[in-house]
């Protein structure tokens, strides 16, 4: 059976959006089977934004005035799917910023600002919008806002009050996580750190990295949740924040440096590296060798921790090593004796474990790493 051409593909598209297009347009129906019928009638609207339908634009904005508030929401939704194909509607979504049903007025709000309207134009609507007791409705309106304004400091009361919801805290948290860092959210993440969901937690432990919310408040609470959180991806999370960079030739930037409490969190970071918890030991590894800083106690506490029992910490403390270069130098005796431990082994024939195979890659970069020239064996 051979596949549809693109000509039988695209009528067949056109006959499903003609019927789509007349189902929407159905009058408004009631009685006992007319809220089966209105619901065909919203799923119809939803379905021509799934397909793109472009062309049914012009009956998607008809049904802007629509009775039923349902179908006036999601035609409003498809539009704003297809606001690169929308300008001739623009007319009528600017009336549909006016409608009672906040959620139209949010969608037309985002199709129009993708056609590029005036922010003075939306600001208003959006604004109105966050007054509102629908919390999810709000943090939409505010995170439009705030990606029009590139500002968040009018809508932080906004989005405090999301971290309140148990239903909409995450929502506020991880959407900050896909969109530029302005110091104005700094206020959220620092009580999303707070929550009582641990995955609020982890991702604004997570966000606090970033050198824009750099604070005295920043630093405390990034070491607090290292060491008390009880969730151990939060704790994981805040030690890997607590150096800002570094995955490049660049050095990363110890927690606290701009207020001379840098050191602190080194001496946090060597003691987590002795720590019982292996993930946070790994993150503590990692971190210090993001820091590029070549000191004795650095080096010291990452070559004893070669022979962790975690070969995740192993791996992290070879890596770190490496990357610290030329004052690792010392490193290099344990690192050929590991080096040359598996590679008797692989001589042998000795099964090595996967684990064992990946712990002497990362020996070996590692010793590449400190100018030596290591040369593997392949197993057959």
């Amino acid at each position: 059976m051979s596949l549809p051409t693109d000509a039988e593909v695209a009528a067949q598209n056109a006959a499903k959006t003609a019927a789509l297009v007349k189902t929407l347009h159905e009058a408004p129906h009631t009685g006992f089977f007319g809220e089966a019928a209105e619901q065909r009638r919203v799923d119809a609207a939803v379905e021509l934004g799934r397909m793109k339908a472009y062309d049914a634009i012009p009956d998607l904005a008809q049904a802007l005035k629509d009775e039923n508030w349902a179908v006036r929401v999601y035609a409003s939704q498809s539009i704003s799917h297809m606001a690169d194909h929308a300008q001739s509607v623009a007319p009528a979504l600017r009336e549909a910023l006016k409608d009672r049903k906040i959620w139209v007025r949010i969608y037309a709000a985002t199709a129009l600002w993708n056609m590029d309207a005036a922010s003075t134009e939306l600001i208003p609507v959006l604004t109105g919008v966050t007054d509102n007791d629908d919390v999810l409705a709000t943090i939409r309106a505010a995170d439009l806002a705030i990606a029009i304004e590139k500002d968040p400091k009018d809508f932080v009361p906004v989005l405090m009050r999301g971290l309140d919801d148990p239903k909409a805290a995450y929502r506020v948290v991880s959407t900050i996580s896909s969109e530029t860092h302005y110091a104005g959210y700094l206020p959220v993440l620092l009580k999303g750190t707070e929550n009582a969901n641990p995955k609020v937690r982890v991702i604004s432990a997570n966000l606090l990295e970033a050198r824009v919310y750099a604070s005295p408040k920043t630093t405390d609470t990034l070491r607090r949740l290292a060491t008390e959180d009880p969730d151990e991806a939060v704790r994981m999370n805040a030690v890997q924040s607590l150096v800002n960079g570094g995955e490049g030739r660049d050095p990363g930037i110890p927690a606290g440096t701009a207020e001379g409490r840098g050191e602190e969190t080194i001496a946090l970071l060597i003691k987590l590296l002795q720590g019982d918890d292996a993930p946070v030991r790994h993150m503590a590894a990692s971190a210090l060798g993001y820091t590029k800083l070549g000191r004795p106690e650095i080096i010291t506490a990452l070559i004893d921790h070669l022979d962790d029992p975690d070969n995740e910490v192993r791996k992290a403390c070879a890596t770190a090593l490496g990357d610290l270069g030329e004052p690792a130098r010392v490193a290099s005796p344990k690192l050929w004796a590991l080096f040359n431990a598996n590679q008797k082994a692989m001589e042998s024939k000795k099964k090595i474990s996967a684990e064992d195979a990946d712990f002497a890659d990362k020996v070996f970069w590692a010793l590449f790493g400190l100018g030596e020239q290591p040369t593997r064996l392949h197993p057959d």
